[in-house]
This record gives C-alpha cells, sequence and structure tokens, in this order.
C-alpha cells in the first residue's frame, strides 16, 4: 500500500476541551476512512498499518490518547481483528461485537456495528471518551487527557467497574494483574513499547464483595500521585524539540527495513520536522507512529514515537537558579512518617520549595536529586544510596507509599541547610537561605 500520511487533521493541543461530537458519526467514520485508504464496504479486516490509522486518526478526533484505543483493540480482538474468514463480523458469546468489542450500545446503529469497522472503532473511543468524562470514578492528580495513566478508571470502566476488575485483591493486598485495566496497561507496556508507571493503589480504597455482582466502591475518588506518568507520544508539534528516551537508530523512512542513518544517543535533542507517518511495511503490526526528525548536523531521518519524549522532560538540565537569602517565609506541608526512630519526610515538595531537581526512573526505582551542590542517588527500599558518586549506607531505606517518594530528613536536606524534629509537636524542619520548610508527622503514621 501507498505511504499513509496524517493529514486528516494537525496535531490538537490536548489540554484543550474534546471535539464536538455533533457531527454526524456515520459521516465521521466515512472521513477517517478514506483518509486511511480503507474501503469499509469491503468487509476485510484491514492490513496492519491501515488499522494502525483507523485506530489512531478516530482517537485523535476524540482527543484520546491513540495508545490506549490501540491497547484496548488489540486486547479485544486478539489481533486487531473485526471480521472472520467468512467476512461476518466476530460476534462473542457476551454479545461483543467486532474489534472494539461493542456490547449493548443505544445511539448507534447496531448492523452498521457489524458491517463497519470504522463505525465500530468510532463506538469504543466515544464510549471511552464518555467514561473518562464520568463524575463517579476516581480522578488521578490534574486529570489532563495526554497523560496515559490519568485514563485509567476510564480504561476500568470500559469493561466494566466489577471486583473482578479492582486493581488490589481485597483479601490480601496483592496486586490483581489480571484486572482488566491492567492487562490493556501490559499492552501498551509490552506492544507500545512503553514503560507506564505502576499506580499505587492501597486496598482500602476499593470496598466491594468479592461473591456479589455488585460494582466496586470507592473510597477514594481523588489520587495525587507524586509519581513520573507518561504523556502520549502521538502530540509532537512540528518543529518542537524531543529527545530520545535511549539509544535508538534513526532511519531513512519509517520502518526498521530501511538503513540506518546512524544511532541517536540517549537524551540526543532532535526536532520534530513533520506529521508522523505509518510504518510503511503493511504486514508490521506496530503500536506506535514515525516521526521525522533532524539531528543538530542537519541529518534527517524517521525515529519510531516509542523512543521520543518530550525536551523539557529529559533534556539536559540547566543550572539551579540562586536562592535569595533574603527570604523569611515558611511554608507546613504534611506527610512525614517515623521509621524505627528516623523521620522521613516527602521529597519532592521539599525539593520543590528549595528549587533543587528531583528525578525518577522507574525502571531502576532510583531517585536522583540534584541541589546544585550535590547529587544523591538513592533507590526504593535500599538503604544503599550514593552521594556524588561516593556509596553510603543509610539507617532506613528510602518508600514509595501512596505515590509520593519518602527519604530520611538528612538526605531530604540540602547541602549547608538546618534540619531538626521537634518532638513535641511531631514536626521535622528543614531551614536554608532564609526560608524554612515545616513538615508534620502524623503520630499514628509510624512504624
Amino acid at each position: 500500500m501507498k505511504k499513509l500520511i496524517k493529514p486528516l487533521i494537525s496535531v490538537i493541543a490536548i489540554g484543550a476541551l474534546s471535539l464536538s461530537i455533533s457531527t454526524d458519526k456515520h459521516v465521521l467514520a466515512n472521513d477517517i476512512a478514506n483518509t486511511c485508504e480503507y474501503d469499509s464496504a469491503s468487509k476485510v479486516n484491514p492490513d496492519f498499518s491501515t488499522m494502525n490509522c483507523l485506530l489512531t486518526e478516530t482517537a485523535l478526533k476524540y482527543n484520546v490518547p491513540p495508545e490506549i484505543v490501540k491497547a484496548i483493540a488489540e486486547g479485544e480482538s486478539g489481533n486487531w481483528r473485526h471480521f472472520d474468514m467468512n467476512g461476518e463480523a466476530i460476534v462473542t458469546a457476551d454479545n461483543g461485537i467486532g474489534v472494539m468489542q461493542i456490547t449493548n450500545q443505544a445511539g448507534y446503529n447496531q448492523d452498521r456495528l457489524k458491517s463497519d469497522i470504522v463505525y465500530n472503532i468510532q463506538a469504543g473511543v466515544e464510549t471511552l471518551d464518555n467514561m473518562f468524562k464520568r463524575k463517579d470514578l476516581p480522578r488521578i492528580n490534574g486529570g489532563e487527557r495526554d497523560v496515559l495513566e490519568h485514563w485509567y478508571f476510564a480504561i476500568m470502566a470500559y469493561n466494566g467497574t466489577k471486583p473482578v476488575n479492582s486493581p488490589i485483591f481485597q483479601a490480601t493486598g496483592e496486586r490483581n494483574a489480571n484486572a482488566y485495566q491492567e492487562r490493556i496497561f501490559q499492552i501498551i507496556d509490552e506492544m507500545g513499547l512503553i514503560d507506564l508507571t505502576e499506580l499505587p493503589f492501597s486496598r482500602d480504597h476499593f470496598q466491594y464483595d468479592s461473591n456479589s455482582t455488585e460494582n466496586i466502591k470507592f473510597s477514594a475518588m481523588t489520587y495525587d500521585f507524586d509519581l513520573p506518568l507518561t504523556k502520549s507520544k502521538h502530540y509532537f508539534e512540528t518543529s518542537k524539540k524531543v529527545s530520545a528516551t535511549t539509544n535508538v537508530k534513526i532511519r531513512t523512512r519509517p520502518t526498521t527495513d530501511s538503513p540506518s542513518m546512524g544511532t541517536l544517543s540517549e537524551g540526543e535533542i532532535v526536532s520534530i520536522t513533520g506529521p508522523f507517518e505509518y510504518e510503511e511495511a503493511a504486514t508490521k503490526k506496530n503500536h506506535f507512529v514515525w516521526y521525522p526528525v533532524k539531528r543538530n548536523d542537519g541529518t534527517k531521518g524517521y525515529v519510531a514515537s516509542t523512543y521520543l519524549n518530550y525536551a523539557t522532560a529529559t533534556s539536559t538540565p540547566k543550572p539551579l537558579p540562586p536562592v535569595t537569602s533574603a527570604r523569611n517565609d515558611v511554608v507546613v506541608v504534611d506527610g512525614g512518617k517515623v521509621v524505627n526512630g528516623r523521620t522521613l519526610v516527602p521529597i519532592r515538595v521539599i525539593s520543590e520549595e528549595f528549587r533543587s531537581k528531583v528525578d525518577w526512573n522507574q525502571k531502576s526505582k532510583t531517585v536522583t536529586i540534584n541541589d546544585g551542590t550535590s547529587e544523591v542517588v538513592l533507590t526504593a527500599n535500599s538503604k544503599k544510596i550514593t552521594v556524588n558518586g561516593q556509596p553510603k549506607i543509610i539507617d532506613v531505606p528510602v518508600r514509595v507509599e501512596n505515590g509520593k517518594t519518602l527519604v530520611p530528613l538528612v538526605v531530604a536536606s540540602p547541602s549547608g541547610s538546618k534540619a531538626s524534629w521537634d518532638q513535641n509537636k511531631k514536626q521535622a524542619s528543614i531551614s536554608f537561605n532564609g526560608k524554612t520548610v515545616i513538615v508534620n508527622v502524623n503520630p499514628n503514621n509510624q512504624n
């Protein structure tokens, strides 16, 4: 098939309001089919490159991250399949129709859900979008639509908020890896090659009777996770700077079958030179797309979207701004904890107040703190740290609880600061250059 370039819509600012769905569903589905050069009347499964296009373009129309839509289609159909060998829509025993397994959806033409794969995809994406807008589901952080982890509960609701989909087994407190949304996230990891952050839920947040068919009752409706979450890789704009997330080859065409023009180094900054393109090898099932990029030396080529990130998040850090010594303000925060007689404090809020830089590496489970004078690297659940490259041992391990990274008070304190503990008030304080951060420690939050 000819190379498919993304001409239907320009990249939308992801924070903007969703597109109005007043456009007739039939017209929208036809437009997407034309863009992806697919004959909706053919009743045959598209090749993988065309299917990538259909899923991606529909997702973008509804301002839904394409990675999620492609993973749901994968999980529901097993191989992005809508039709069987006889050209009939695949309908499961529970009456799920086609690639998106649409069931009991009012407002849709049931016959067309079977005969028109694009219309079926549209129904699935619209359903997912409506789940994201629900007010009776928990919200994660600010609920930004471009953050993949923010769709956790919308994905759950796509399949149902039944006990089987609780993230945590209530009886044991263990992770439920077979929950629908957990399986979809795993598909994004494996097929989209994106390492998503595991959200640290607690079993107390999900109330249900495992012998009942009643929906889960959510005891927490908002989550504020102090963790590095993942933005969609389909919204890079032309002329914007992005960086390589690892050492990756730059290709002459949008396929790994094309010659390499060299290797981008991890963290190397390149410029996006145009809209993304789809895999030109029709038989390759990729969940990613290809972006044309330009290196600083003028070399141009293609890089898979999964290996790119927003440059502001991964580029070489700029020198930290100076802290004005004339400041004399006090900030009070909660979240402290006492472990084995040692005070642990939430590192990110303290670092932000003192203008230190904090980076979390999901794969290695390490946090790096740079205050402009020294650099400390800590590992979750470990007492081993490094200070300016020198290994050291601390009294209690670093903890990650409810999305927040807790580190010993002395480690959280910038070089040259003064740290103290008030036993009567159960408060830890750090003073530096005229500013003081006080951390309240709940007397019951000890072990």
